[in-house]
């Protein structure tokens, strides 16, 4: 049907190629919007269409939280128990300019 109109379709499932080891070290996110990322490096109009299904409500932790934003976030959380767990989940990377959050590993 693409070709009639003078298209190109390629089916992609960003999850193709992703490790296993991947999904443990929190990088899935990462790994498929670097992906799209490059898709649309291509400049080829349309590049990228998402069809989106079988995970419903689920959203993943982002990788890397700015600072003062995560700063904001955590002082936000009222309750110790939720706070140790965000505490444990990241760690702070000193490195980055700005500095930024990293989600750890599994």
């Amino acid at each position: 049907m693409c070709q009639s109109f003078g298209a190109r379709f390629q089916a992609i499932d960003l999850r193709w190629g992703v490790r296993e080891e991947a999904g443990h070290d929190q990088r899935t996110m990462e790994i498929c919007l670097g992906e799209i990322e490059r898709c649309q490096r291509t400049g080829i109009k349309p590049n990228f269409i998402v069809l989106l299904g079988d995970r419903y409500g689920w959203r993943p932790l982002p990788g890397r939280i700015e600072a003062e934003e995560f700063r904001a976030v955590r002082k936000g959380i009222a309750d110790a128990t939720p706070r140790e767990l965000v505490d444990g989940w990241y760690r702070l990377d000193e490195n980055a300019v700005p500095r930024e959050y990293l989600l750890k590993p599994r």
